[in-house]
């Protein structure tokens, strides 16, 4: 309540100031259940009486929605204090007429109007030009614009060829051609000098020793083993090696 006295008595804001949306201060404090502010913009003056959002509802039909009874009937008692009390909460909205879309529309705000789906299709704005996944200072894709290729078309002189490049996936295995890949397939892989391309696929290999080695090392070990134990026995009886 400090900030909204502020606004209104010290800085002598628009009381009555609608936002993108339509809505007046009296709405924002009538949907949120602000009992005291709503008092407050009725004795300084706000109007609701016919004042309605985008969606056509006023103040008084959002405290509805929020379930605000007190304030609800805060604001039916002010308009039974009202002397124009019999007119009608809402108002028809005035017609406009739209050069782009040659027609009248009733919506609130020409804004409003210009942000919905049937102004932005009659603008016709041109669409974005076509992404390849290549970029434009490639040499082939330079080549064949100077040879007179719409990229906003297909190839062929009638322009019903094929327009996008062909997507591959590449080759990083020693497996046949057709095997099942899970890889999706791209136009593109790698940029110029990437040495990441010729990498092959990362493989983890486990040495496996033959059985003739395993057995050759093994005898080895049993040798050293006995000549050590022969060592150490003549070492304790001091008999010369």
């Amino acid at each position: 309540m400090k900030g909204l006295r502020q606004l209104v008595e010290k800085e002598h804001c628009d009381i009555n100031f609608r936002d993108g949306y339509y809505w007046t201060p009296l709405m924002c404090a009538a949907f949120a259940g602000k009992k005291e502010a709503v008092s407050y913009l009725l004795k300084r003056g706000a109007a609701w009486v016919g004042v309605c959002e985008t969606r056509g509802k006023d103040a008084l039909t959002l405290a509805e929605e929020g379930g605000h009874q007190e304030v609800v009937t805060l604001l039916q008692d002010s308009l039974n204090s009202q002397p124009e009390a019999s007119q009608p909460r809402t108002q028809p909205l005035e017609k406009k007429y739209c050069n782009v879309c040659k027609t009248q529309y009733q919506e609130d705000s020409t804004d409003t109007h210009e942000r919905s789906t049937v102004h932005l299709f009659n603008k016709k704005k041109k669409l974005p030009s076509t992404y390849y996944a290549i970029p434009e200072h490639n040499v082939g894709f330079k080549m064949m614009l100077k040879e007179g290729w719409n990229r906003e078309s297909g190839l062929g002189p009638e322009g019903t060829g094929r327009k996008f490049p062909v997507q591959t996936v590449l080759k990083r295995d020693q497996r046949g051609l057709g095997f099942h890949s899970d890889q999706k397939p791209k136009v593109t892989h790698f940029a110029a000098n990437d040495t990441l391309a010729v990498i092959g696929p990362q493989t983890k290999h486990v040495r496996t020793e033959r059985v003739a080695t395993v057995s050759r090392k093994e005898e080895r070990r049993k040798e050293a083993k006995t000549k050590a134990w022969e060592r150490d026995l003549r070492t304790y009886m001091n008999i010369d090696l």
